[in-house]
């Protein structure tokens, strides 16, 4: 009984030792106690052991299922460890771990990471769910931008104000066009560039088969930069530009509508303008280049940006016998008024040089009223040249007064008689003449 016992310890010992690597020496040892070749017991297969982390190997527990590869992956600081007659005691070797970019592909621990166009990061690879984007916008450029038709029907005009530079516009727009795949317009994008809406109906939309269609009713008060440099004959265009505020003009182009267009009526027969003759109107298109990025930081800061535009004026002559009245009559009563003192006896100084400074002060004050109705301008406007040649015609017929006066207290009555005869015929010519050169120039 007590062989048997040692024997048993003995072989458990051996089968101990053997487990931690002990290799064929211990073989030979357990074969010799258990009866058996010692070829038998080296040939078993190679035992793994995997050694836990954490808490359960710190309390020498045994390691969790999970730990065992159903849930938790090997850390670098596992090891496995092989027993066999070679290599016994040294760590397997693993592949780094590595993490997964939310929508597909993966990149090893450590790699960098590289930024798309829409700022967030993911793999130097492009993901799936990029591709087909990027198609669509390959797509839609290489066949052009969208077309879409413009047409407007001008209902009133009103409160032109060249002072503000402004008037207010009623009329009725619609625009026209086919969508595309990857290429869809909101006609809601639409912004009138130098406008102000004051009110707008809800969009109405419709579809004729392929084509698409939008209308609505506007009001608003619309800037305009006049020329005023022919002022009180002038010509003015009141405009109305519009712009769309999403796509450039790499994706999309305004066209007026051809059917509109060969109406040729944009402007309802009774629209009036005070003091003004509505002459027609003129369509047509262009591109405005921005000279920034708008702040967009996946493009160069020196980008341009382009827009396209759809111009839309109204042309407007102003009406002769309104500025007759009004500037035209004035004038010629206060030149009248100079003219006068040719007529009148040398020796009436008084009443000359009364009338002389009545018809300077009158002709300022004139010039004043009229300089009220029209912005600051950086340049004379005919009637600014007008009211000079006046002032200097005037001042001219107060000087010749007091040269014929001296003349006439001196005893050269036939001097003052002779200066008075040559003005009678030279000042109304020469002051025409001078108006018309400041009108040419």
């Amino acid at each position: 009984m007590g062989k048997l016992v040692r024997r048993g310890v003995f072989v458990g010992l051996a089968c101990l030792v053997w487990a931690m690597g002990g290799g064929g020496l211990m073989s030979k040892v357990v074969a010799q106690a258990a009866g058996q070749p010692a070829a038998a017991l080296a040939s078993a297969p190679t035992m793994e052991i995997l050694l836990p982390s954490g808490p359960d190997a710190r309390a020498g527990l045994e390691p969790s299922s999970e730990a065992q590869g159903e849930g938790r992956p090997l850390s670098n600081e596992d090891l496995k460890l092989e027993a066999g007659p070679e290599g016994a005691g040294e760590p397997a070797r693993h592949e780094p771990a590595t993490r997964r970019s939310p929508v597909s592909g993966s990149v090893p621990l450590g790699e960098p990471m590289a930024a798309g166009r829409s700022g967030r990061t993911g793999p130097v690879a492009a993901t799936a769910s990029s591709q087909p984007s990027e198609a669509a916008g390959a797509a839609a450029v290489a066949s052009g931008p969208l077309t879409v038709q413009i047409g407007l029907y001008v209902l009133d005009l009103a409160h032109l104000d060249l002072k503000e530079s402004s008037f207010f516009a009623d009329f009725y727009i619609w625009y026209k066009w086919r969508d595309r795949p990857g290429q869809e317009w909101n006609p809601s994008n639409i912004e009138f560039m130098n406008g102000t809406i004051e009110m707008a109906t809800p969009l109405a939309t419709d579809t004729f088969g392929e084509v698409r269609y939008a209308s609505q009713r506007i009001k608003g008060r619309f800037r305009g930069r006049f020329d005023l440099r022919a002022y009180p004959f002038d010509r003015q265009r009141l405009p109305i530009v519009i712009e769309d505020s999403s796509m450039p003009a790499s994706r999309l182009v305004f066209e007026p509508d051809p059917n509109n267009t060969r109406i040729g009526r944009w402007i309802e027969a009774g629209v009036q303008v005070p003091d003004w003759k509505v002459a027609g109107a003129r369509v047509y298109t262009d591109q405005h280049v921005y000279d920034t990025d708008f702040g967009d930081s996946y493009t160069s800061s020196d980008t341009r940006t382009i827009y396209h535009r759809f111009n839309f004026e109204i042309r407007l002559e102003r009406l002769f016998v309104p500025h007759l009245i009004k500037f035209i009559i004035p004038l010629l009563v206060i030149a009248g008024m100079a003219y006068l003192v040719f007529w009148i006896n040398a020796s009436e100084f008084e009443a000359q040089c009364g009338i002389c400074v009545t018809a300077l002060l009158t002709a300022v004050a004139l010039h004043i009223s009229q300089a009220d109705a029209l912005p600051a301008v950086g340049y004379l406007v005919i009637s600014d040249k007008i009211f000079i040649v006046f002032y200097v015609f005037i001042f001219t017929a107060l000087a010749q007064t007091v040269v014929a006066n001296n003349h006439a207290k001196r005893g050269r009555i036939r001097v003052a008689m002779a200066l008075d005869e040559f003005f009678r015929w030279a000042y109304p010519l020469g002051l025409l003449f001078f108006c018309v050169l400041a009108m040419a120039f």
